[in-house]
């Protein structure tokens, strides 16, 4: 059985719904977390196309905003901080466009409930990543 097949099945098998697109290359599959009362964050996981290995991508979107240049080096410090003491297989991200995102990539051989129990806890990282946004930069920094 392919890795996407495989999860698929995970994912049928817990119930947990996300939109599937195939793509040349990979399968990509969509969903929204709901991390707070006010925050629902969107995520993807991708999965390139293979039998029994392959990379596996997991990003949690639009976390947080740097909205002015100047605080970008305030914003790289948290970020560097966070990913040394909090970030277990995941890491934070600072992108061009000053918008914070975490993300996991890794092979994958074929054991599935890996990247199921990987995309739960990057779930858990989420909602406590958001908290420590707030209390550094304030809650209009988070989408």
């Amino acid at each position: 059985m392919d890795i996407n097949q495989s999860f698929q099945d995970i994912l049928a098998r817990e119930n947990f719904v996300l939109k599937q697109t195939e793509e040349d290359t990979q399968w990509v599959y969509q969903g929204k977390l709901m991390a707070s009362e006010y925050h629902v964050i969107d995520f993807a996981v991708s999965l390139t196309k293979g039998e029994q290995k392959g990379v596996c991508q997991i990003v949690f979107h639009n976390l947080a905003c740097c909205q002015k240049f100047e605080d970008r080096e305030k914003w790289l410090q948290f970020i560097n901080n966070w990913n040394v003491t909090q970030g277990i297989y995941y890491y934070l991200c600072l992108g061009l466009d000053g918008r914070i995102f975490l993300r996991y990539v890794s092979e994958v051989h074929g054991q599935m409930q890996v990247v199921y129990d990987t995309l739960q806890t990057g779930s858990s990282l989420v909602k406590k990543l958001l908290v420590d946004l707030s209390n550094q930069f304030g809650a209009t920094v988070i989408f």
